[in-house]
């Protein structure tokens, strides 16, 4: 829509591929991290919506655990790397884009977030909401920016809440003075 060169890092997920851009498909936390680095680094926004789990089992079970009767079973588990605590300190001139799903407190929590990601704009939304968020076609969401700016987009369409987010990125980087670029090539 905006002539934007796009680059896809996309973990295991039932949707349908977009057109027109190029998509790399990871397996795992440390594949989208790697790939998330090495492409922050060309790019003018980057937009983390990736819903990466905070934790890993330290020592995969090669094989199918098998159930018995009265069995307790615990994990040891690790956190798996920050990708957006890492592209931030990574960022340079980059705008860079986090979400944030919450529970309760939408715009506290999340304006928290903003600030210890070190986000520019960060994209909430309230889990457990009738009608929207996940596996459903409509959502609500509200962008905040580290300039104080929030908008409420929804409930719509998510093409049209892709819409607002790309609008509140584009005013945002208006508002710091940052053109943006030109479709190269």
């Amino acid at each position: 829509r905006l002539g934007a060169d796009v680059v896809l890092v996309s973990g295991p997920t039932q949707i349908t591929e977009p057109s027109g851009i190029e998509i790399i498909r990871v397996t795992n936390a440390e594949e989208m991290r790697c790939e998330m680095v090495a492409h922050a680094a060309l790019a003018d926004v980057v937009i983390m919506a990736a819903a990466v789990s905070d934790f890993r089992p330290v020592a995969p079970v090669p094989e199918k655990l098998k159930k018995a009767a009265g069995d307790a079973m615990s994990w040891k588990v690790e956190r798996t790397p920050d990708i957006l605590e890492e592209l931030q300190q990574l960022r340079g001139n980059r705008t860079l884009v986090g979400f944030a799903a919450e529970t309760s407190n939408l715009e506290a929590r999340s304006r928290e977030k903003l600030a210890r990601k070190g986000c520019d704009l960060i994209v909430a939304n309230l889990v457990g909401a009738g009608g929207t968020g996940f596996e459903v076609e409509t959502n609500e969401v509200v962008i905040l920016d580290r300039l104080g700016g929030s908008v409420t987009a929804g409930p719509a369409l998510k093409a049209d809440i892709a819409s607002s987010i790309l609008d509140a990125i584009l005013e945002f980087r208006q508002r710091l003075g940052i053109a943006s670029p030109e479709k190269a090539g």
